[in-house]
């Protein structure tokens, strides 16, 4: 007999594998089909996003255009006398400010550089210029901190702005020039960096407007030793340390002592180098005020060379303070955040340090 199957048997077996084969390629056709839905499923949410983005790019505030707009303002601000009240508050700064009626008669000091930058004319204290360091990018690279300006925009409402740790008027002259404030009192306590921010205001035609002292705030009214270091901005307050000697005031003490108007006072920016602490410990007065918005440094390793813990600091502000803003941009979590999260959302720093706003709302 032959083994040969029967038609019938092929039969049945050609069915059975068309069968499966109709099978596979409708499977074939459903996973198809997904992927196609998937497909144009990404592609809407690729749609969003670009819109998003394109939103984002759109109302981003963009450091170019303050660039732009920086060296007509220059220009006008040098070209306009300045009006009754900034005349008044330059001949009232210079009877309660010692320091600045003698420095407005000097030259800038002999090792200290010129140079224009977005129209603007600025003279910088000799130091290692070191890559990297404050003076190298001012002077090497023309770059102003225009992006850490826009940062803190938002909560720039005129009036008038404390700038603690001055330096030579990165912050403050910028800010004055861009129109963000009315009026600038500004503190530091290193001689070089003040000879140069008073030379740099005189040559920017901003008498009365921005209104620099030579001083120190820390949590004393008398004098500290300030540690000299090989860069602008790296000069610290640091006890038993070797340096100079410069007066001191608590914040309160100096507000009152230059009549600064308090109730015009919208934002106050510290950058001490560790030694924020202190000048929160001598400022009771104006930390207790609404309105007024704080921008500081917090920096752990600084602020235990200065002889304070970050923990200490960090319970000060959320004693006085609803909530904060990590300027830093890849800082983990919402931007704003009350300000009893302060702790658990810095400790991503370890040895860094960050810029923090902080702030009252009322309830």
């Amino acid at each position: 007999m032959s083994s040969e199957p029967s038609w019938k048997d092929r039969y049945v077996t050609l069915e059975a594998r068309l069968a499966e084969a109709k099978a596979t390629l409708d499977e074939t056709r459903k996973a198809l089909q997904a992927a196609q839905e998937r497909d144009q499923a990404t592609r809407a949410t690729l749609a969003k996003v670009r819109d998003r983005l394109h939103w984002h790019e759109r109302s981003l505030l963009r450091p170019e255009v303050l660039a732009d707009l920086l060296p007509a303002r220059a220009e006008w601000r040098r070209r306009t006398e300045p009006d009754q009240a900034a005349s008044q508050r330059e001949t009232r700064h210079a009877a309660v400010s010692e320091a600045y009626a003698s420095a407005s008669g000097q030259a800038a000091p002999p090792d200290a550089e010129r140079v224009d930058i977005g129209g603007l004319t600025w003279w910088v204290p000799r130091d290692a210029r070191t890559e990297g360091q404050l003076a190298h990018r001012l002077v090497s690279e023309k770059r102003l901190p225009l992006v850490d300006l826009l940062r803190t925009r938002e909560v720039i409402s005129n009036g008038t702005m404390l700038d603690i740790g001055a330096n030579v008027g990165l912050t403050s002259v910028t800010r004055a020039v861009l129109g963000d404030v009315d009026v600038v009192y500004a503190a530091e306590p290193a001689p070089d960096n003040f000879a140069c921010l008073v030379r740099t205001i005189l040559a920017n035609g901003l008498r009365g407007v921005v209104l620099p002292d030579h001083v120190a705030i820390s949590d004393h009214d008398g004098s500290a030793t300030l540690r000299l270091s090989g860069s602008i901005g790296g000069h610290a307050l640091i006890a038993g340390a070797t340096g100079i000697e410069v007066p001191t005031m608590r914040l309160d003490t100096w507000v009152r002592t230059l009549r600064i108007d308090v109730d015009a006072v919208r934002f106050v920016k510290i950058d001490t180098q560790g030694h924020e602490a202190h000048v929160f410990s001598g400022a009771p007065e104006l930390l207790a005020r609404p309105g007024v918005v704080w921008e500081l440094e917090f920096s752990p390793r600084h602020l235990q060379k200065a002889g304070r813990e970050p923990a200490a600091l960090i319970a000060h502000m959320q004693g006085v303070f609803t909530h904060f803003i990590d300027l830093n941009p890849h800082a983990p979590g919402e931007r704003v955040r009350p300000i009893v999260e302060l702790a658990e959302a810095l400790v991503y720093l370890e040895r860094s340090f960050t810029n923090l706003l902080a702030y009252k709302r009322l309830a």
